[in-house]
Formats: structure tokens, sequence, C-alpha cells
């Protein structure tokens, strides 16, 4: 599972950066025209009235050009704070939860819509609801690379500045025993809190887990590369009924892959176990 930027829906947000900059296109070949008039003409004493004109002109479609391309080029809201907490069911470990609370804080007006895509490496179901609020939400998949967005349409829009927690809850069956003992968030945005931690039942949990740092690696796509791991990250706690591993880095920094990784986990039921 990955942390993305949690831009709202990329097509619309394409669509607006593709109609913004056409508008600051627009306006920087005007301005230049008007400046080329300018230097061509317009230094001329019969034209100094009209050179003072056009040039007002030209400063004010430039001020405009840099006003629409930094809206354009601003998301919506940014992220403040994420935590994700992921449970296996002590009946059968395939069984899963993940709770998810992610702040966010409006970056402009009218912000309505939460868009943010995971990748599970189980063979199941998946199913995300809301668990605070009315909020409604859709989810879909890509066929290719199992990447699955959600987007959660909030109950009252945002004004600039406002804030709010997106509370939700997955639920997850790994039919096929197939998924990977990792919990890895990628951030791909300012964040600054970031909280990973994973619940087993004490009688289940694994001897060691490893909190490792990643960057993306330059010879292979879609590989990470480790820049930092070790044990002494992870804070314990055991209550006799759950044993939970909690990772939270100091100052996230945007463009690395935080997880938590137990490797060798011999009790996770695999599809050959017929349960």
């Amino acid at each position: 599972m990955s942390l993305p930027s949690g831009s709202p829906d990329p097509l619309l947000s394409f669509g607006a950066r593709i109609g913004a900059y056409r508008n600051v296109a627009w306006l920087l070949l005007a301005c230049g025209a008007g400046l080329a008039w300018l230097v061509g003409f317009g230094l001329r004493s019969p034209y100094l009235g009209l050179s003072v004109a056009v040039l007002l002109m030209s400063a004010c479609m430039l001020g405009a050009s840099v006003i629409l391309f930094r809206r354009a080029s601003t998301p919506m809201y940014r992220w403040v704070s994420a935590e994700y907490i992921y449970r296996f069911d002590a009946a059968d470990l395939r069984r899963q939860t993940q709770t998810i609370k992610i702040r966010i804080r409006a970056n402009r007006d009218n912000v309505n819509l939460f868009h943010n895509t995971y990748r599970w490496t189980g063979v199941g179901t998946s199913t995300v609801r809301v668990a605070n609020g009315s909020q409604r939400i859709c989810e879909t998949r890509e066929k290719i690379s199992g990447r699955r967005h959600y987007y959660v349409h909030l109950d009252q829009p945002l004004s600039k500045g406002e804030e709010t927690l997106i509370h939700l809850e997955q639920e997850l069956f790994d039919a096929s025993g197939e998924f990977e003992p990792i919990l890895a968030k990628i951030v791909s945005s300012p964040l600054a809190k970031l909280t990973l931690k994973v619940v087993f039942p004490s009688d289940q949990a694994p001897r060691a887990i490893v909190a490792r740092r990643s960057r993306p690696s330059r010879k292979r796509a879609e590989s990470w590369r480790t820049i930092g791991a070790g044990g002494h990250d992870v804070d314990w706690s055991d209550n006799g009924a759950t044993t939970e591993a909690c990772y939270s880095p100091d100052s996230p920094k945007v463009g690395i892959r935080y997880d938590l990784r137990w490797d060798n986990w011999g009790k996770y039921p695999s599809s050959q176990d017929g349960r």
C-alpha cells in the first residue's frame, strides 16, 4: 500500500491545469507582442502615450499569468497528518482491517473531494467505508497495475485554510493467502506526521519487525533502494491479547517510502492450508 499526494480526481485536475496553462500561454503571447511593438515603434516620440498604455497592459497581463500559473500548480489541499493501523484477526490472520485517519487542509475555497490510492498485495476482497460523518465514497481499480483509487465526497466544502479529518475503515480478506508482510506508505507531498502501526494477536506476532526508509531506484523502474533500516525505530507494546508495532518517522520527507516489514512470518496461512 502507498501514500500518494492526496490530489483530487486526476482527470479533473489535469483538465483544469491544461485550461489554465492555455490561458497563461495566450497572456504571455499577448504580453510579448506588446513588448515587441514597444521596442520597435513605441519608443518613438509620436507614440509615447500609446507606449505607456501598452507597457501597463503588458505588466497587468504578466501579473495575471503568474497568478493563473500559481493557481494551476497548487493542489486543492495538502495533507497535515496520516495514521494507518493494520490489524490481523486472531481467529484467521487472512481477515484484516485497516483504520485510516488523514487530516487535510484546504489550499483553496470550495474543496469537496478527497482522492487517494493504495495497492494491496493480498488476493481476495477489499472494501473501504467512511467511519465518520455521512461522506460518500466510491472506489475504482486499475486493471494492469492493480492499484485502487477511492474518492470521498466531503459533507461540507472546505474554505481555504480549513481542516477536516478523513476517517476510513478498510476490511480485507486474503482468500489466497498471498499477503506480503509489509505495511508501506509513500510520502508524495509535504506531511507533518506519519504513523504506521501493525497489530497482531499476541500468540501469532512475528519475532522482529524492521522499520525502513527507501527512495526510488534509478536503475530499475517500480523498485526501491533502502537508505535506512533498523528495529530501534519500532515501538513495541503488548497487553496480553495483542502485540503492536508502531513506526512514526521524524519529519517525513517527500519522495521517501516508509514501511514496516516482518520477514519469515511462518504463522501466516497460505492458500494450500485449505482453511
